[in-house]
């Protein structure tokens, strides 16, 4: 942002185009696609007004993959006809750098055969990463996995697995640092070639690495990254119209009235700042699937709800919940209908607990709450009529039917079971795997042993 600034500054075209480019690229390493798109078309749009073929080349072959990763294969299947309509103009050598893009748009409409005349291409003159060896950086596996698809969609799932298969064990072993988006794709062409040849162990592995790294793509950090960056230079930009009110001003009068009112704008973008920053305090403590805190936050509360437990001699309550049989339901269903119930069951915490007691997701299916001023016996009350609701029969998430879901619970009590939070969980966690032995759907107390002694 700060460089598409100085080039406005400049007025130059060629440095506005390599601005809004890099711009565009960065974004779209975010997965940020909806800006990207924005402003690499601004790109193109001046590089043909500027009469910039080589430019324009960068430009929609950019575009043709955004468009793809954004599901639009139409509209990276036109860029693909306009880019070729200017052939003339762009040249040889630059359309030749654009080989993957044109595949890519052509393959994403099913017209297979277009697609490989261009692989063919890249692989003997090279592509627009500079990979023409085909042994390093992102413009390999974005080949490769171009390449497995094609070979899928010729009724060659053979040459698709080991392809793809051959070439992920080979980054992995040389440690390559590739674009998340490309690893990703090549994970899942993986997946589906595995899956057509009968290799489904191997298949369900493709497609977990695929989902982890679809995650990083759309995570959380980067999206706040992105609203930081435009929320620091809003500030930037309200702070330097501000200086440069006070470097130029014509009277004091008129001086004073615009300094005023950049101050009054200064104020709003400090107020939003410090919003955004309790916006992005709470995303850290916060489970981004369930809604519910994390890990991070049960550690940061329990020691003052502890503390004040043991200052007024109340009591306080740790449950460990685990949801039962759900790998099978994951691998029976699909994640899909696993991220259904853990944010239905998540739903059901915060609607029959209450608003005093600490709700955590623990990691994967375990849940851990918090409950002060209540006792063992309240606890147990709690949690029963916890595991009745979450019995009930529900309405259908999928098809087919899912199965009836139920829990099993742990309980340790403060401080009879342990001083300290550590300890409280590691009890809870004996009583959860009594109620797993005697048969699930249970909820256990932790064994008798005093802790209150320890220091």
């Amino acid at each position: 942002y700060a460089a598409l600034d100085a080039a406005h500054a400049s007025t130059l075209p060629g440095a506005m185009i390599t601005a809004l480019c890099n711009l565009g690229g960065y974004l779209q390493d975010l997965f940020s696609l909806d800006d990207a798109r924005t402003h690499t078309t601004q790109a193109l749009q001046l590089a043909q007004q500027t009469g910039a073929p080589a430019a324009v080349a960068i430009a929609v072959a950019n575009l043709i993959v955004i468009h793809h990763a954004a599901g639009h294969p139409a509209e990276a299947r036109a860029l693909v006809d306009m880019l070729l309509s200017q052939a003339h103009a762009i040249g040889p050598a630059a359309l030749q750098r654009c080989a993957l893009a044109l595949a890519l748009g052509h393959l994403g409409v099913g017209e297979v055969a277009a697609a490989q005349r261009y692989l063919d291409q890249s692989t003997q003159g090279g592509d627009q990463d500079g990979d023409g060896d085909g042994d390093g950086g992102g413009g390999h596996v974005f080949r490769t996995w171009l390449q497995a698809r094609c070979w899928l969609a010729r009724s060659l799932p053979d040459r698709a697995r080991d392809l793809s298969t051959r070439v992920l064990r080979e980054r992995l072993a040389q440690r390559r640092s590739d674009p998340p988006y490309d690893l990703m794709e090549l994970h899942r062409a993986a997946a589906d070639a595995c899956e057509a040849v009968g290799d489904l162990r191997g298949a369900l592995g493709c497609v977990r690495q695929a989902q982890a790294l679809y995650e990083q793509l759309v995570g959380r950090s980067a999206r706040a990254r992105v609203i930081a960056l435009q929320a620091g230079h809003e500030l930037a930009t309200a702070q330097r119209e501000r200086d440069l009110a006070l470097d130029s001003r014509r009277s004091a009068m008129d001086d004073h009235r615009r300094l005023a009112q950049l101050n009054d704008a200064l104020q709003v973008k400090i107020a939003e700042t410090q919003m955004l920053h309790s916006r992005l305090q709470e995303q850290a403590v916060r489970d981004p699937l369930t809604g519910l805190h994390n890990r991070r936050h049960l550690f940061d509360m329990a020691p003052r709800l502890l503390e004040l437990a043991r200052r007024n001699d109340r009591p306080l309550c740790v449950a460990l919940i685990d949801l039962d049989h759900f790998k099978l339901l994951n691998d029976t269903f699909g994640h899909q209908a696993g991220d259904t119930v853990l944010q239905r069951f998540a739903a059901l915490l915060q609607r029959i607990l209450r608003r005093s007691d600490v709700i955590c997701r623990h990691g994967g299916e375990e849940f851990v709450t918090l409950m002060p001023d209540i006792d063992a016996d309240g606890t147990d009350a709690v949690l029963r009529r916890l595991l009745e609701e979450y019995q009930a029969p529900q309405a259908d998430i999928g098809v087919p039917r899912l199965p009836s879901c139920s829990f099993s619970a742990g309980i340790a009590i403060f401080p009879r079971h342990g001083q300290t939070l550590e300890q409280l969980l590691s009890r809870a966690d004996r009583g959860l795997y009594r109620a797993k032995s005697l048969g699930r759907a249970r909820i256990e107390r932790a064994p008798g042993t005093d802790f209150s002694v320890l220091a």
